[in-house]
């Protein structure tokens, strides 16, 4: 009767005051009700409910106290849910139990190590490519100055006249030196013409 008692107050408590937990609690308690009927396994349970490894502690806890709620009810599932209840340390130790347990936390450290491995090779990527970006901006540095370089001595051009791209800036003729330079070579053509 004292066992009673307590599964009644825990099953209160986790519906008063967790609200949020109530719905979930209510999917486990319907949950274990309809494994009860078709042969109960704690692996079935935890299956069923899809928890994480890390979650193993929750997984238990909301086993046990679906099975207190439904110890509580008066219908053909309290019985069973006593009764197992009273003997579940020994499912949640069984081979079987732990076997999934462990097989469970083997899959997600694959599926870690899998994620793992391909964020390797994208920052590898991203390093590769930030690389290939500096060597670039580098070598276009280093092109400019030997441009710059190889005007400043080849060329009548002063410093203030190269760009920033290493090209020497463009002379635009005046409307003065357009007119000058048309009428000289109107009048080479002339003389070459006389001379032919």
């Amino acid at each position: 009767m004292k066992l009673l008692v307590i599964v009644i107050v825990n099953c209160l408590q986790i519906c008063i005051f967790l609200p949020l937990q109530k719905i979930y609690q209510q999917d486990y308690i319907d949950i274990v009700r309809e494994l009860l009927a078709e042969g109960f396994t704690a692996v079935k349970f935890f299956e069923k409910i899809d928890f994480t490894y890390a979650m193993k502690a929750d997984a238990e806890e909301a086993l046990r106290q679906s099975l207190a709620c439904l110890s509580t009810e008066n219908d053909n599932a309290d019985n069973l849910a006593q009764s197992l209840l009273a003997v579940l340390d020994v499912h949640l130790n069984a081979r079987r139990t732990q076997d999934f347990w462990t097989s469970l936390r083997i899959q997600e450290e694959k599926d870690r190590t899998r994620i793992n491995e391909e964020l390797l090779v994208e920052k590898k990527k991203q390093k590769s490519i930030h690389i290939r970006s500096n060597v670039i901006d580098e070598h276009l540095r280093a092109s400019d100055e030997l441009t710059i370089e190889f005007i400043r001595k080849t060329s009548k051009y002063d410093e203030a006249n190269v760009t920033g791209y290493g090209m020497p800036e463009q002379h635009m003729p005046s409307d003065d030196e357009e007119n000058e330079s048309s009428q000289y070579s109107i009048s080479r053509k002339s003389k070459r013409a006389r001379t032919s």
